[in-house]
């Protein structure tokens, strides 16, 4: 069987997908040997395709540089996807070749502007997002949502029917996991440079990541912080900076008891976590949260906000707060 993987959503603004589908690929590469894999890729975006097929000989990556984004893409990609005589299309994002011509499966995250009004502006976004949404539920024979919260929502605000969609979850990376040595953290605290408390933020600065009413809120918690309580914590923000978004970024940069340290690859981003005190997630709006799980597998507590995804990954074993409430 010939299945096309569209791998093109991938690179900076794309962070949580990129890794869906690297991890996706191999996944499917290491459990259907038989599986011939074809890997649409932008050769722009130096991801980390090459790797995967010299690992895997039955992936063959095949360049379509052409963004998500491209109406361009909408009348060439097609007419390459017919030309890989392939039996199944997973698209991967909703920006999809609506056209495709073959039996598709489309992978839905969330859909935050639906949810978040204020994450896209004008309204005509979001009657656009909303737009191209249904269209490409609508190509797809099958809807893959990766929790039970965004199957809900699609088919409340797309109108998707129960019957053509199914829940697959997300997993962290097997990395993932408790410091073998307990006193390797603070060694790579101290390598680093980093406080030896610290609450976790990981994640982007996105609006409904709610980043800035975290900091409002850490700010009052460093306003009444009691010596009796032992040593002062900072607030670490692990993450890409949307320059779209400057306010949050100003808003932690200008907060005392703050560390911004940007976007960081999985080996350095596991110490992180092992070395947290905790990991705060108050987004206002989920399709998952994987950062929840990467903290549970590293044995970090954590404390997320209350929203339907999130309590639904946390699995009761999470504090929940109300995310809008900055005394919570």
């Amino acid at each position: 069987m010939r299945v096309v993987l569209d791998g093109r959503p991938v690179g900076e603004h794309f962070p949580g997908i990129g890794r869906y589908v690297y991890h996706l690929t191999r996944a499917l590469a290491e459990g259907a040997p038989a599986l011939d894999i074809l890997l649409l890729h932008d050769p722009r975006t130096g991801a980390p395709w090459r790797e995967l097929a010299g690992e895997f000989p039955h992936i063959t990556p095949v360049p379509a540089p052409w963004s998500p984004f491209s109406p361009a893409g909408q009348a060439i990609v097609p007419r390459l996807l017919r030309s890989l005589e392939a039996d199944l299309y997973h698209a991967t994002y909703y920006l999809m070749p609506y056209l495709a011509g073959l039996p598709t499966v489309l992978t839905v995250y969330d859909l935050v502007p639906l949810r978040v009004p204020t994450a896209l502006a004008p309204a005509w976004k979001r009657h656009l997002y909303r737009l191209l949404h249904r269209l490409a539920a609508r190509r797809a024979g099958l809807c893959l949502a990766i929790s039970q919260a965004t199957a809900r929502d699609m088919t409340e605000l797309l109108g998707v029917p129960p019957t053509r969609l199914r829940v697959t979850y997300l997993a962290p990376d097997p990395r993932f996991r408790p410091a073998q040595d307990p006193a390797d953290p603070a060694r790579w605290k101290q390598r680093r440079g980093l406080p030896a408390r610290y609450v976790l933020y990981v994640g982007i600065n996105k609006p409904h990541k709610n980043l800035e009413r975290l900091v409002r809120a850490w700010d009052n918690v460093m306003a009444r912080w009691r010596e009796a309580w032992g040593e002062r914590p900072a607030l670490v923000w692990a993450g890409p900076q949307d320059p779209r978004f400057p306010d949050a970024i100003e808003a932690f940069r200008r907060t005392p008891s703050t560390c911004a340290l940007g976007r960081l690859p999985d080996e350095e981003l596991v110490r992180l976590y092992q070395g947290a005190e905790l990991l705060v997630h108050p987004s206002l709006y989920e399709g998952f949260g994987l950062p929840v799980l990467e903290a549970m597998a590293c044995g970090v507590p954590v404390a997320c906000s209350e929203r339907p995804a999130l309590s639904e990954i946390a699995g009761g074993a999470a504090l929940l707060f109300d995310p809008e409430d900055e005394t919570a």
